[in-house]
């Protein structure tokens, strides 16, 4: 007899669920072991904080949602075209790698670009025997005629953003792209990439990687979806020119990977304006320079640049909330610090030249920006009426 799918579908269902529940009412091991107040003083705050920890996730949703909401506005063809393709330098920062660093060089060989093009460079802070590997490999495609180099640093002063200033300081190429010893970029990425910066309105253009084994087993898939969740709404490098009415110019730099070597700052952020520049170390100390010989000004010593930075900052700001005591910095001065690097995330953001009114605190002329300016708070949290 031939059954309908149907119902052998049906039946098949029912009895993997008749199983499912017989096997919770199965009394074979009953009595050899009862929960008592060990394992419960074990569970309840294992499963509690599995729970609590269960709702930082949902910014994932989040992140779908905002996913949707600008899809379209992704580019899918570059607006404009170069007569000629600038030169470029790939840049291979690695460190300690022997497994991974000749598949990386013989992938980034392989990626199609003129050589005369191109520059490629090894970067090598390793202390084992990656150190001579990689040198050899470096040696043997040059001899093949690929245009690469090899670079090794004794210290690894900045870590791997040193390793990239450093290279910085000989790269050849207009733009410069970077892959990790453990990428595998394909061939046509330059070809892909570089005709977006044709458009003199684009400076970053980011990519996203994927997984050679993302489908190898049911953790490689978690950890993939755990990875994708690392990917900025905005890119690693900024630049934001602010003009002032008076004529005077500031010009705003975030390069959260290239070190700031001079002064002794390992890295961090910089304003330049029309009379110096202020370097902000990434833990909390800055130092001033003024005119054109660079004569030092305000500074912070280097004896507290261990001890200040974001928990620091952080706790400052919490401990002012709960104890309602001043901060160390005015909200005012807080307010118009922070108010510079709002305005250019939401100049990217809106791909344009901006005119900001401080008297009403609004953009001239784009409700678009204005849009940016604020958000809902959630309840019972909100600005004051006089704000």
């Amino acid at each position: 007899m031939i059954l309908p799918a149907s119902n052998v579908l049906a039946f098949l269902a029912a009895s993997g669920l008749d199983r499912f529940v017989r096997n919770l009412s199965d009394t074979t091991f009953a009595g050899i072991h009862q929960l008592g107040w060990f394992d419960w003083s074990l569970l309840i705050p294992y499963f509690g904080t599995l729970a609590i920890l269960s709702i930082y996730g949902l910014h994932r949703y989040d992140t779908i949602r905002t996913y949707f909401k600008h899809r379209r506005n992704v580019l899918k063809e570059p607006r404009e075209r170069f007569d000629q393709l600038p030169r470029v330098t790939i840049q291979l920062p690695i460190y300690n790698e022997r497994y991974v660093i000749e598949r990386l060089i013989d992938e980034v060989t392989k990626v199609e670009y003129p050589k005369e093009l191109l520059q490629i460079q090894v970067l090598d802070d390793s202390t084992d025997e990656t150190h001579p590997y990689a040198e050899a490999l470096c040696e043997r495609y040059q001899a093949l005629g690929f245009p690469i180099e090899y670079h090794h640093r004794a210290n690894r002063e900045g870590f791997k953003a040193g390793a990239l200033g450093e290279g910085l300081k000989t790269a050849t190429g207009e733009f410069v792209a970077v892959f990790d010893a453990d990428f595998i970029p394909p061939v046509d990425f330059l070809q892909k990439t570089i005709q977006y910066f044709a458009d003199p309105n684009i400076g970053v253009v980011q990519t996203r990687w994927s997984y050679l084994n993302r489908e190898y087993n049911f953790l490689t898939e978690v950890e993939a979806m755990l990875l994708d969740g690392h990917f900025s709404e905005y890119p690693d490098n900024m630049n934001v020119t602010y003009e002032y009415p008076d004529g005077r110019l500031l010009i705003y730099e975030n390069y959260p990977f290239t070190p700031y070597g001079m002064h002794g700052f390992d890295n961090g952020n910089v304003f330049y304006g029309t009379e110096g520049y202020m370097i902000f170390s990434r833990r909390g100390a800055f130092s001033v320079f003024l005119g054109p010989k660079s004569t030092p000004g305000p500074t912070e010593g280097k004896e507290i640049r261990g001890e200040r930075g974001y928990a620091e900052h952080m706790a400052n700001f919490l401990d002012g909330v709960r104890k309602r005591t001043p901060t160390r910095a005015a909200p005012e001065i807080a307010h118009r610090s922070c108010a510079l690097v709002h305005l250019g995330d939401i100049a990217l953001q809106t791909r344009g030249r901006l005119d900001f009114d401080p008297k009403t605190e609004r953009f001239v002329d784009c409700d678009e920006a204005n849009q940016l300016l604020t958000k809902k708070y959630r309840a019972p949290y909100g600005l004051g009426a006089n704000v």
